[in-house]
């Protein structure tokens, strides 16, 4: 052991020990309430996920037909002249001490209003379609980027509670066992030369009468 076997650095190695341990408590209730916020947000993920690969796929389908109906050249044409810019604003907010982001478009209207004259019934379902979809997209990303920060905030945790349950309490244990056995065995040595020293001078009492 790299420590001296002293009272002092007894003391201090209990100290450590017991911080270690409630750290370590502390930690493993923080994995399972990350765990079981995880394991949540998954589902409702999930859930998410199915319902915007459901309406792209619609979407998709009506924008076959839009392009059947009105051709690659009109929609080429309706793509350039009214195209405008996506733009979002991205949230940030703290949970269980890790920064997650809520990416909330500026706008749900992707594609804009053409004219009547040169769109179709296809297009415009297309467009309300694309209008409803891309806020549940955004929604999507958001809460992916939350469990993958939550998941990387999870392996940290993991790896604290191992290190702690694994390496520095087993330490700090065996560092005490030691220093107490050390200073256990010193204190029967001292008990034994001063009862020694005190029935020597009991015998040199009765030899001085």
């Amino acid at each position: 052991m790299n420590i001296a076997p002293t009272k002092a650095n007894l003391l201090m190695t209990k100290a450590q020990l017991k911080v270690a341990r409630e750290g370590h408590q502390l930690l493993s209730e923080k994995k399972q309430v990350l765990l079981m916020e995880i394991l949540t947000r998954i589902h409702d993920f999930r859930k998410l996920e199915s319902e915007v690969q459901k309406r792209i796929k619609k979407a998709f389908n009506n924008l076959r037909k839009t392009i059947l109906t009105l051709g690659e050249e009109k929609i080429d044409y309706l793509a350039r002249v009214y195209n405008k810019s996506l733009d979002f604003e991205i949230l940030e907010r703290t949970t269980m001490g890790i920064v997650t982001v809520d990416i909330i478009p500026s706008r749900t209207d992707i594609i804009l209003n053409a004219s009547l004259w040169d769109t179709n019934y296809y297009y415009d379902i297309l467009q309300k379609e694309l209008t409803d979809v891309f806020p549940l997209i955004f929604k999507w990303l958001s809460m992916r980027i939350t469990i993958m920060r939550l998941g990387d905030e999870l392996i940290k945790t993991q790896k604290r509670v191992n290190a702690l349950e694994n390496i520095y309490i087993p330490e700090y244990e065996t560092q005490e066992l030691w220093i107490t056995n050390i200073l256990e065995e010193l204190s029967r040595e001292e008990f034994y030369k001063v009862k020694k020293l005190k029935d020597k001078m009991k015998r040199k009492k009765g030899l001085i009468q």
